[in-house]
């Protein structure tokens, strides 16, 4: 694996350094252009026979600004984005983004991380101690099939009104919403071709040929969540609090059952009760908050996410 920490000047400046990142990884840089609206950037990457692009978006009329993440399954120079072959949306309401990276802001710090047959894993200091993170790759499959590109992003709003990265709209990094308007704000695996997997039967309407928008309901990990954020052992420990980012699609019997189709290779959820960011711990994980660390009763103000955290491996 690799890994890299510094700072930027600014979010494009970071696309920047993330696009150096890559080709030092010996992945390949599709494109690096001006995309929409000044001070747009939009980054294009393939590796593993996953497209991915990530752009900086500004847009006066919603007020966002921030990261908006697409996949697609190939790339042609010279197309708009959103049209490569089945591309993800970047403008609908369901797209995948990293939310409250400011224009013109600094960052004053990042880490890079790659996990050979895995992810590229992005995690930033935006403001006040405000940790933002996303992610582009693939997962680790469970059984064989086509497909298992992944992306994944982070909304959390600066609102004092909601006091925990479940409140309103808000999805945690590796969660996947159940309201249709945000479903895609967490994430999107492409799964082309899932008659290989080695479990249960599964429905195959709808997703040959096709990709799955994951929601609350089907990820393993939505009963755990409570528990991350809310609480904390009698004795914690640093070891037990990690939790492994999984994915499963459902089973086609009607008995609301999933299936797991996969994991995200050396990430985890984790309580940061413990913890401090970008503190190693256990020789080799890498602490981060998801949004401001805090006490999750407390109530303070603006942005509290709590001792909901996620680890890297990264050395």
């Amino acid at each position: 694996m690799a890994h890299e920490t510094g700072s930027a000047t600014d979010p494009i400046d970071l696309l920047d350094k993330l696009r150096l990142f890559c080709i030092a990884q010996s992945l390949t840089v599709n494109e690096f252009r001006d995309e929409g609206v000044a001070p747009g950037k939009l980054l294009s990457v393939s590796f593993n026979g996953g497209f991915f692009s990530i752009g900086f978006v500004v847009n006066a009329t919603t007020g966002f600004e921030g990261y908006v993440l697409t996949q697609a399954s190939g790339f042609n120079a010279s197309t708009a984005w959103g049209s490569q072959p089945n591309e993800t949306s970047p403008t609908t309401s369901q797209k995948v983004v990293c939310f409250g990276i400011l224009n013109g802001a600094a960052i004053s710090d990042y880490h890079f991380a790659f996990f050979t047959g895995g992810v590229v894993m992005v995690s930033l200091n935006t403001v006040a101690g405000s940790w933002r993170h996303f992610c582009f790759g693939d997962i680790e499959k469970y059984g064989t099939y086509t497909g298992g590109a992944i992306i994944l992003g982070h909304f959390i709003e600066f609102n004092a009104g909601l006091d925990n990265p479940f409140s309103a709209d808000n999805v945690p990094f590796g969660y996947m919403p159940s309201s249709i308007a945000t479903q895609q704000r967490g994430g999107f695996v492409r799964v082309d071709d899932i008659s290989g997997i080695k479990f249960r039967k599964m429905a195959t309407t709808g997703l040959v040929s096709a990709s799955i928008r994951m929601s609350s309901n089907q990820t393993i990990l939505e009963a755990s969540r409570n528990r991350i954020h809310n609480t904390s052992p009698s004795t914690p420990t640093q070891a037990s609090s990690l939790h492994p980012i999984a994915f499963a699609v459902p089973i086609a019997d009607g008995s609301a059952k999933f299936s797991p189709i996969g994991v995200l290779r050396d990430v985890r959820f984790c309580n940061i009760q413990l913890l401090d960011n970008e503190q190693v711990f256990d020789t080799d994980w890498l602490a981060f908050s998801q949004g401001v660390k805090n006490n999750p009763d407390a109530r303070p103000g603006t942005e509290n996410t709590g001792f909901l955290g996620i680890t890297v491996k990264v050395l």
